[in-house]
């Protein structure tokens, strides 16, 4: 860190004093008495009357780049250090916020995807998910009153427990044909499936999807909601902990203490304002400027044509030659730079006279693309469309067909092999006992 302290008394002229030291000249005073006003010298008043504020020259050192291209060198530094402070992270796909021993189900237990903006200070009651086999009543001790407790062998929600949520949280909105609900949610697996949007559908509850990657912008209750909760059940542990000394928290008080921080959490006033700084109610459109997109500069791939000379995808993502600036003083021609279409495998020659643009010598970091099975994309869309519906119906007639050609194929090769065998001969004996002939095995007669 810089120690550096100032030894002088005298003090700096900045722009606006000069302005108002010009004023003072226009109305008859004196630039003596101007400079004994603002307690500098009169040479130096003098002199930056002609000159003006800052820095003219850089004494036996020459200015290498024009304004423009110091503009164009700023900018990309500014760029560089906002990637760098807004790097994006992995998102777990398990879509649910952890509390200790049990699982607060991230759909609807107090904001963004239950909370109606008319009746924001209606909060629904949550849904805790335990990591068991059985429910026990005792689970449930101190828990938000309306609560219901769900399990599952992971902890986490699922397919069957979203669905059951799904009537939990009809039972406390009622939504009907005259009065829909709109339920906002991200896409994971366990929210888009046939059973979900049937139901939905006959409950005229519209499911809207969030767009991948975008929850820590859009989803209100990561804006407002569960950082508090968190803060406030962290608070009540240690409390827990202090007065219950050589005590360690399981399951059966994780419900009163997660009770106790929601009552303290949720309140009308963070409920609305997480709805405002998503841009949802009121919508706006322009909540988000260029500096929210920066991150995804790091995983944007360009794409390759099948012609390209570079059969391995990743080849593209290493440092890559600067090519030539179609800004500046000096450029380069057509026949100084010999290089193949593809600019990481070329070579080139003759640059002397070429200038590069600082986004060139100095590129925006890439993300290394790796060749892996990709599922499906998942985009922003209504969930309980007619569209998606269909779609949902054909992928599932398509995977029973696929069960059943399989199911057709096992028990055709079963019976071949069962028709295959050959029966067990049977030879005749005597009896060592009455000399009369028998077969063994023995034959079953009428």
């Amino acid at each position: 860190m810089r120690d550096y302290k100032r030894k002088s008394d005298r003090k700096p002229v900045t722009s606006e004093m000069l302005a108002e030291a010009q004023e003072k000249i226009a109305s008859g005073m004196s630039k003596r008495k101007v400079a004994e006003h603002f307690g500098i010298d009169e040479s130096t008043l003098r002199k930056r009357l002609k000159k003006g504020t800052g820095v003219s020259a850089l004494g036996r050192f020459k200015c290498i780049l024009n304004q423009e291209q110091e503009m164009e060198l700023a900018q990309h530094c500014n760029l560089l250090s906002d990637i760098t402070q807004q790097s994006p992270k992995n998102c777990h796909y398990k879509r649910e916020t952890s509390c200790g021993k049990g699982i607060i189900c991230r759909e609807g237990p107090t904001g963004d995807c239950s909370l109606l903006y008319e009746r924001c200070w209606e909060l629904r009651p949550p849904a805790l998910i335990f990591p068991r086999k059985r429910e026990k009543e005792e689970l449930m001790n101190g828990a938000p009153p309306g609560s219901v407790m769900f399990i599952s062998d992971s902890g986490y929600i699922n397919c069957e427990l979203f669905v059951k949520w799904l009537r939990h949280f009809q039972n406390h909105v009622g939504a009907t044909t005259n009065k829909p609900v709109l339920l906002i949610l991200d896409n994971h697996t366990s929210h888009i499936t046939l059973e979900n949007v049937q139901y939905c559908r006959e409950n005229s509850i519209h499911l809207l999807s969030l767009p991948p990657h975008s929850s820590h912008k859009m989803q209100p209750l990561d804006r407002c909601y569960f950082k508090s909760l968190k803060d406030f059940y962290s608070t009540y542990c240690d409390q827990w902990m202090m007065s219950n000394p050589g005590r360690v928290i399981t399951q059966f008080q994780v419900a009163q203490l997660f009770g106790k921080a929601y009552l303290k959490n949720s309140t009308a006033e963070k409920a609305v304002k997480a709805f405002e700084v998503c841009g949802i109610v009121p919508m706006d459109r322009l909540k988000f400027g260029e500096e929210d997109f920066l991150p995804s500069e790091v995983t944007d791939q360009r794409s390759i044509s099948p012609s390209a000379s570079c059969d391995d995808f990743g080849s593209h993502n290493e440092q890559q030659p600067p090519q030539p600036s179609t800004s500046g003083v000096s450029k380069a021609s057509k026949t100084d730079v010999q290089e193949c279409e593809c600019s990481p495998c070329g070579s080139s020659e003759n640059r002397e006279g070429t200038q590069y643009s600082p986004s060139e010598i100095i590129p925006v970091p890439k993300v290394e693309f790796k060749r892996k099975r990709m599922g499906k994309g998942k985009k922003s869309t209504v969930l309980t469309s007619t569209p998606h519906k269909t779609a949902l119906e054909m992928e599932r007639n398509s995977k029973v067909n696929v069960a059943n050609r399989k199911l057709t194929f096992k028990t055709g090769t079963k019976e071949k092999k069962e028709k295959s065998k050959k029966p067990e001969s049977s030879e005749k004996t005597i009896c060592p006992g009455c000399d009369m002939d028998y077969e063994d095995p023995p034959q079953k007669t009428g």
